[in-house]
């Protein structure tokens, strides 16, 4: 098959989720990634060089975050030249709200819109950061181009594909359901080497995030938490950059630690104790379920996929957003209890082994993307 894959935003979880496809599908078929270096992070550049190597085309499009009318028609002129001169395509996936939006109007002039899935990644009508008229026009885009421009639209857990159902009047048949999946490589570095290298103890308790610190991901919640714990043998542990890492920087606790970015997640992983991911919403947490491959106690806030990815009690604890008590007191629990955090430990690896392989998605994706090479209009 002749496979095109868009996608504008380029760091750690969609990026991580596109290469992870296009590694897996590269084998076999022709594989084409057209993306926007504007949001891409190390790991993705690394990537690049990867794909470049293993003869997957590549095409860079200017593509901006933010909505701009102007800009945007020059990235779906982009797009749809590319098309043109390099289709037909057996399929076109779109992964994010930008992408989706100038990915799917380009398949609509070109004629594959039959063709496309659209994968949000978390969508863009779930963000408190866009209010009116934005909020409108977002809510406008994902409505008429999920009836128009395309066959499929993909939700990574139950719980989103609920929202789109109620939110969007979407027909059942119109939304499936793909949970992400991951596959983890093993640490390069012993745990001690890179607990001394960040100067942390041997026997300090270390919880951690790894991502983006944006508004998204809610940082600020865990870093208060994390305060008020009083717990003087925990260390929290920053893996990722962003535009809050500044203000969290201000922090005077010296058992903080922020990494910025790093392209050795499976090593700094290795070095938590338990996994916090204190995100306002989410479509469904790759970091978290790195987190879970990597054997660790899961704490997130009860945005969509939590519950796929946390069964409370067993393998973590799922609080409400926002509220930092509760965060506080499931911390505290899993800070003072060496047993709990072993058995939820072995919870979480197996629970990752039972629904979020890498080869069970590529299997559901695989079976999607043949179905719907075959549509003729």
């Amino acid at each position: 098959m002749k496979i095109a894959f868009i996608v504008e935003s380029c760091l750690t979880g969609v990026g991580s989720h596109v290469c992870i496809i296009c590694n897996n599908l590269a084998k076999n078929h022709e594989v084409h990634l057209l993306y926007s270096s504007a949001r891409a992070d190390a790991s993705f550049q690394k990537e690049l060089l990867h794909f470049s190597n293993i003869g997957v085309r590549l095409q860079e499009i200017q593509m901006s975050r933010n909505i701009n009318l102007v800009s945007d028609w020059k990235t779906i002129q982009a797009i749809s030249n590319y098309m043109r001169e390099n289709g037909p395509f057996d399929i076109i996936h779109c992964h994010s709200s930008k992408a989706g939006v100038t990915g799917r109007i380009a398949s609509i002039l070109n004629g594959m819109s039959h063709k496309t899935l659209y994968t949000p990644n978390g969508l863009a009508t779930l963000s408190t950061e866009a209010v009116g008229f934005k909020a409108l026009l977002i809510w406008l885009a994902e409505l008429l181009l999920g009836y128009l421009a395309c066959q499929k639209v993909i939700a990574v857990s139950q719980d989103e594909q609920a929202y789109m159902l109620k939110t969007f009047k979407f027909n059942s048949n119109k939304v499936k359901v793909i949970e992400n999946g991951i596959s983890l490589p093993r640490p390069s570095h012993p745990r001690q080497v890179i607990r001394q290298e960040l100067g942390i103890p041997d026997d300090a308790l270390v919880f951690g995030f790894t991502g983006r610190l944006t508004y998204q991901k809610n940082p600020e919640l865990l870093l208060k938490a994390f305060h008020n714990l009083n717990h003087p043998q925990s260390y929290l542990l920053f893996v990722g950059t962003g535009e809050l890492l500044d203000s969290l920087k201000q922090t005077t606790n010296p058992r903080v630690i922020f990494t910025g970015e790093r392209t050795d997640v499976p090593n700094l992983l290795n070095v938590f104790d338990v996994f916090v991911l204190p995100s306002r919403y989410e479509g469904l947490s790759l970091s978290a379920m790195e987190a879970m491959a990597a054997s660790l106690p899961i704490i997130c806030t009860r945005t969509f996929g939590a519950c796929d990815l946390v069964i409370e009690g067993v393998n973590g604890f799922i609080v409400e957003s926002e509220n930092v008590t509760e965060l506080v007191d499931v911390m505290r629990k899993l800070a003072t209890s060496s047993p709990l955090r072993q058995s939820m430990s072995r919870a979480s690896k197996l629970r990752f082994e039972e629904i979020f392989s890498a080869d069970r998605m590529m299997q559901s994706l695989n079976k999607l993307y043949t179905s719907l090479s075959t549509i003729q209009i």
